[in-house]
């Protein structure tokens, strides 16, 4: 949730998790480190995936711009190898991307999938969406069809308090 760096610990024998806790922050208080939260805004301003909240149950990794972090002409088998071959073979149909939507500061986030449309044609959904202050635009994250991409068309996005007019851009967009 956060293009900071870190570090995660994964622990054989997850009963030891709250020793290994209170070991980390007694380390860490001479240098000011402590808990900290996810960072929405950041998240949706470098794109950072979240799973189900980005993706829906037909979603594959070359939508998500995923594809050059498989091997899938390796020689050994796997699940969903030829499937995975036909849909880099086909091409996509939409992708992740980033929108810069218009209008004044958004004062929340969305709690469902905003519609797209661009030429009144359904051109995909906004998952996540925030005012940026760093960009000083709403932005979001958005599954967006391929065809309103490759036209650079810009779309309407279809929010609780109206339609918006936004940009489709790469991610990140930060």
């Amino acid at each position: 949730w956060s293009k900071q760096g870190g570090f995660e610990f994964y622990l054989r024998d997850g009963s030891r998790g709250d020793d290994l806790w209170a070991r980390v922050a007694e380390a860490g208080k001479p240098y000011g480190i402590g808990p900290g939260t996810p960072n929405y805004i950041e998240r949706v301003e470098s794109g950072l995936v979240s799973y189900g909240a980005d993706t829906d149950d037909v979603t594959n990794p070359f939508e998500m711009g995923l594809g050059k972090f498989m091997d899938i002409d390796q020689p050994h088998d796997f699940v969903g190898k030829s499937s995975l071959k036909d849909i880099r073979d086909r091409g996509v149909t939409r992708r992740f991307m980033g929108l810069m939507i218009d209008g004044a500061p958004f004062q929340g986030t969305n709690e469902h999938w905003w519609d797209l449309t661009s030429d009144g044609a359904y051109a995909g959904y906004a998952c996540a969406s925030a005012y940026s202050p760093r960009a000083q635009s709403n932005i979001a994250v958005a599954m967006v069809k391929t065809d309103v991409i490759d036209r650079g068309a810009q779309v309407n996005v279809h929010t609780e308090t109206g339609i918006r007019t936004a940009d489709v851009v790469q991610l990140p967009i930060i």
